[in-house]
């Protein structure tokens, strides 16, 4: 980061940025075995290497947090100990993507070249990283867990992996997404649809083939979103101090639309909040009116909220190196509380052409998914 960086400048002088309560009607909860799932996943950080020496290690670990049992708080326990192990494995991937490689584009498409052959041929060695190998043991041990689910998840993988290639390009080129742009991008970015493919699959009364009916699609992107809109309304700060704050909500309403800080905060609740009420809708969440998109619906409401409440607690993002002992506290104050109320609960679309789908009256009046399960 330059010491000129508007941004940055702009969050310093803002000092503490006081957010309302976000809308979240969704009551929160855990697995009960969120701590031994956490520990379980240090064991397979170190097993597979993942962090960079013992401060990456204090970063990573850090972050956790019980964030798997947050997401699945009723799922099997294998599948939410996979969860929890891909995401310190996407918290690594992502530490690599915005450290080293940030600039270096060519040498990450040849890696996610390579991680996309592990997904796709788990039976070949096409590198001995410790990143490749990690993500070939989750490969494996999902395919004994949720068979059902190996294909989508791989699918959403790939998008995630093409999107972190997609971006650090964007960045060396200096070149600046649109509104549009960004939220078709986002929504794939952190692997996020991966996560909630998982999520999905911890809970195994669901069967994975409606995941393709344009109701559970919708639902699916609408939960991604929301959880990378409330990363970004968190990170903001964190991310200026770093100067990788290019591709943030914040950021790109500011720049898009020339909003000032607290503006553009303001906007990305509104929006935020009006994606969540249509998810509620669209989900029908405890009136029993759309029984199966419902039992989808449930399962994404907990990793809507577990995201949020791990977002508004995680040292990840009030510290700039992710960790008390190793960065600075950003200028963010949020509250730990959830909204009843949302800031904008309009029926209609935003002006955002990506994602106007989510609204369209055919999700409501279209076919019901299969009530089949995976059993």
């Amino acid at each position: 980061m330059t010491k000129t960086d508007p941004a940055a400048q702009s969050s310093r002088r803002a000092g503490v940025i006081q957010l309302p309560p976000l809308y979240c009607p969704i009551p929160p909860a855990t697995h009960p075995e969120a701590s031994a799932i956490d520990a379980a996943t240090f064991a397979f950080m170190d097993a597979f290497h993942l962090a960079d020496g013992p401060r990456h290690r204090a970063r990573l670990a850090a972050g956790m947090q019980g964030f798997a049992g947050r997401l699945a708080p009723r799922g099997d326990r294998a599948a939410v100990q996979l969860l929890s192990d891909l995401l310190i494995w996407i918290f690594s991937f992502d530490d690599v993507t915005e450290g080293p490689l940030s600039r270096r584009p060519g040498e990450l498409m040849l890696t996610v070249a390579q991680l996309r052959r592990v997904l796709d041929v788990p039976e070949a060695r096409i590198s001995d990283s410790p990143t490749a190998a990690a993500l070939h043991d989750i490969r494996t041990r999902l395919l004994a867990v949720a068979p059902g689910w190996v294909s989508s998840w791989t699918e959403a993988m790939r998008g995630y992996l093409f999107t972190e290639a997609c971006l650090a390009s964007m960045a060396a080129d200096d070149v600046k997404p649109s509104l549009n742009d960004y939220v078709a991008l986002r929504m794939h970015a952190g692997g996020a649809l991966a996560v909630t493919q998982l999520v999905l699959a911890a809970n195994g009364r669901l069967d994975p083939r409606p995941a393709s009916d344009q109701r559970v699609a919708a639902l699916m992107e609408m939960a991604a979103s929301i959880s990378i809109w409330d990363s970004d309304i968190c990170s903001f700060p964190k991310e200026c101090e770093r100067g990788q704050h290019d591709h943030n909500l914040i950021e790109v309403l500011r720049r898009t639309r020339g909003d000032s800080l607290q503006g553009a905060y303001a906007a990305a609740i509104r929006l935020r909040d009006r994606t969540m009420c249509r998810f509620l809708s669209l989900g029908a969440l405890g009136t029993g009116a759309a029984p199966h998109a419902d039992r989808y619906a449930q399962s994404l409401g907990h990793y809507i909220r577990g995201s949020l409440d791990w977002c508004l607690s995680t040292v990840r993002y009030r510290f700039g190196e992710g960790s008390p002992t190793t960065g600075m506290q950003t200028p963010i104050l949020v509250s730990s509380m959830c909204s009843e109320t949302p800031t904008d609960n309009s029926p209609r679309p935003p002006d955002i052409d990506s994602i106007a789908w989510w609204w369209s009256d055919h999700l409501v009046s279209g076919p019901e998914p299969s009530d089949d399960t995976e059993q």
